[in-house]
């Protein structure tokens, strides 16, 4: 018998995290004999259980577009007048994305929405008024003498402002 749909999905996570596992369960007794193979062994299984994992989302994206497109064949019966509306056929055909919507809905009824993110702290006021979460030291004036001096390229040898420098000149003009 061979697993389908959600079950088979369900199979693949699992084959996923054992393979993982046993690759990092293995690597201390494969690294007493070859420490490069037994790194790669384990990078290998990891890679493995990834496509596991690939493997088992795009099963599950392959169940939820068959039930999108029968739903869609479904309408185009209905809209051509091939089956009647409400008919068992149509029903029959829209099946899976209604059993995916009821269980999306019980699962956030059951289990809720995430909550709102927390507040953020209180900002402090800045003097001047406006919101400042953390104060910034005041920026060196030519008065004092605190501006950094020009910069010296290592290998063009030239002097060249930082850019600290030409913005502090421009305030204190």
């Amino acid at each position: 018998m061979v697993a389908s749909g959600p079950t088979a999905a369900l199979f693949q996570l699992v084959a996923a995290f054992t393979s993982a596992a046993i690759a990092v369960t293995l690597y201390p007794v494969l690294k007493e004999h070859a420490a490069g193979m037994a790194l790669g062994a384990v990078a290998f299984r990891l890679i493995e259980g990834a496509f596991y994992a690939l493997s088992a989302a795009g099963t599950m994206i392959l169940i939820s577009l068959a039930g999108t497109i029968l739903g869609l064949v479904a309408g185009l019966l209905v809209l051509f007048q091939s089956i009647a509306v409400l008919s068992g056929t149509q029903v029959v055909l829209n099946l899976p994305i209604f059993v995916q919507e009821m269980v999306l809905g019980v699962w956030l009824i059951v289990k809720g929405f995430s909550p709102k993110a927390p507040a953020p702290p209180p900002a402090e006021m800045h003097p001047a008024g406006r919101h400042n979460a953390s104060p910034s030291p005041p920026l060196p004036t030519a008065a004092a003498g605190a501006l950094p001096r020009p910069l010296q390229h290592p290998l063009i040898g030239r002097s060249r402002q930082s850019p600290d420098v030409r913005y502090t000149a421009r305030i204190v003009q």
